[in-house]
């Protein structure tokens, strides 16, 4: 397993593409079931850019797929998110620095709203890496919750009602963050 900067993700191919763009140096293209990944160089640094597809099952799969090959010294999602609190504006920067699931519910077992058994509540984001984003002008950082659907109307509501800390929602941060857990 060969060692890398980072392993970043997006959803939907023009999600990654100003990666792309910017990378040098890129390897043999990786296609697969609902994704694909491409070894490069990006700032000087030896990574993997990928497209997962879009959803919480093809965001763990293409990980999953990754980290059979390689070794990241962080994992990037990146892409659209939704945001949904006041302060998020389009043009901002939405980091999460914890992720939950937006319609698991296992709380007639004891569980928190959000927590798959077995799992934490929330999975955290690197500390480290947070620290270096925090506080620049136009980053917002907080909760992101992931489901299975475009969060809007009603379902917004209930979100926001569940989870009021919220920043923005998507459908594969949360899933990429539990295989990092």
């Amino acid at each position: 397993m060969r060692q890398i900067g980072a392993l970043i993700l997006a959803a939907m191919p023009p999600e990654i593409a100003p990666f792309l763009d910017r990378a040098t140096d890129s390897g043999e293209l990786e296609r697969f079931p609902g994704g694909e990944l491409t070894p490069a160089q990006l700032a000087g640094q030896e990574v993997v850019l990928g497209c997962s597809g879009i959803g919480l099952v093809n965001a763990a799969h293409t990980l999953t797929l990754a980290l059979t090959r390689w070794q990241p010294r962080m994992v990037v999602s990146v892409g659209s998110a939704g945001g949904i609190r006041a302060h998020v504006n389009i043009g901002d920067i939405a980091v999460s620095s914890s992720f939950t699931y937006a319609s698991a519910d296992a709380v007639g077992f004891g569980y928190e709203l959000g927590q798959i058994p077995g799992m934490p509540p929330r999975f955290s984001a690197d500390p480290a890496l947070l620290a270096r984003l925090e506080g620049r002008p136009g980053v917002v950082s907080g909760l992101f919750t992931s489901g299975d659907v475009f969060v809007q109307g009603e379902l917004l509501d209930r979100v926001l009602a569940d989870f009021p800390d919220t920043i923005a929602c998507d459908m594969e941060s949360t899933a990429l963050a539990q295989v990092c857990h």
